[in-house]
C-alpha cells in the first residue's frame, strides 16, 4: 500500500480502487443495460467520501455527483 493510499485510510476510511472503464460485463450492450451500467457507476460516485483521480472521467462524475475530488494530471495530459 502506498503512502498515499495509507493516508486515505486513516483519514477517510475504507479505500475502493475502481474504473470508468467496465471490465467484467458479459453479454450484448444495449441501450437499456448501458443506462443501467452509467447510473450504477454514478451511484458509486456518490456514495463516495473523496475522489481521488487522474482522467477526465472521473474528474467529470465527481463534478456531476458533487462529491469532492482530488484530481492530479496524467501522463497523456487528458
Amino acid at each position: 500500500m502506498s503512502q498515499t493510499d495509507e493516508y486515505l485510510v486513516e483519514n477517510i476510511g475504507k479505500l475502493n480502487r475502481s474504473d470508468t472503464v467496465i471490465t467484467d460485463f458479459k453479454g450484448p450492450l444495449t441501450q437499456k443495460n448501458r443506462e443501467q451500467l452509467f447510473l450504477k457507476k454514478i451511484q458509486e460516485f456518490q456514495k463516495s467520501k473523496l475522489i481521488v483521480t487522474d482522467r477526465l472521467h472521473g474528474m467529470i462524475f465527481a463534478t456531476i455527483t458533487g462529491t469532492p475530488a482530488i484530481v492530479f494530471d496524467n501522463s497523456n495530459h487528458n
